[in-house]
């Protein structure tokens, strides 16, 4: 609970730096994620990449002729495929994260590359399962994910982009008090989205 308040602060305290300005631009976009885990635990073996969805909204704010400062609030599906430890089941592990950017532009004709950290809140989940594989070691999910991104965006026409980039988390996903020794399940995501941006 503390770390979701902590989170919601950093969030009012973006939204006061990003506060409308006359040259702002307003943008949306959608698209697809693909994600996986960073590393492999002795619980779960073989995790494979999960292709779910993704969508959000955008303020840029210019500092100078080839920068800005992007503000994002984006829904973002996340997870990753797992084989049960006897490798007799597989099952998918989502998780939905409200993800709240704040990136840094450098533009050059009709190609943005940008990059910066985010915070992002559990929103939902899939249930841990496989029974006794995740409770033997009183697993938690986190609320609380905290990275970076990185990516380039290309203007198609007029103010229509296409855009590629990738996101790491540093969080593990999962909590395991009662086994410190498992490797962490941080999230790795591809996004690819197109979109549009008002006010370039």
């Amino acid at each position: 609970m503390k770390a979701k308040l902590r989170a919601w602060v950093v969030l009012a305290a973006l939204i006061a730096l990003l506060c409308p300005r006359a040259s702002a631009a307003f943008g949306a976009r959608g698209g697809v994620t693909m994600s996986w885990t960073s590393e492999n635990g002795p619980i779960h073996e073989m995790a494979s990449s999960l292709w779910a969805f993704q969508a959000g909204f955008s303020y840029r704010l210019p500092l100078t002729g080839l920068l800005s400062l992007q503000g994002e609030a984006n829904l973002a599906m996340k997870g990753a495929s797992y084989y049960s430890i006897d490798h007799r089941n597989e099952q998918a592990v989502h998780f939905d994260y409200l993800e709240f950017p704040v990136l840094l532009n450098a533009s050059y004709g009709r190609f943005d590359v940008f990059g910066g950290p985010f915070v992002a809140i559990l929103v939902h989940s899939t249930p841990l399962g496989w029974g006794n594989d995740w409770t033997y070691f009183n697993a938690k999910l986190r609320d609380v994910d905290l990275g970076v991104m990185i990516g380039l965006r290309y203007f198609v026409r007029n103010f229509w982009f296409v855009e590629a980039r990738c996101g790491w988390g540093f969080v593990p996903t999962v909590s395991l008090p009662d086994a410190p020794w498992v490797s962490p399940y941080k999230n790795q995501t591809l996004y690819l989205s197109v979109g549009f941006e008002l006010g370039r």
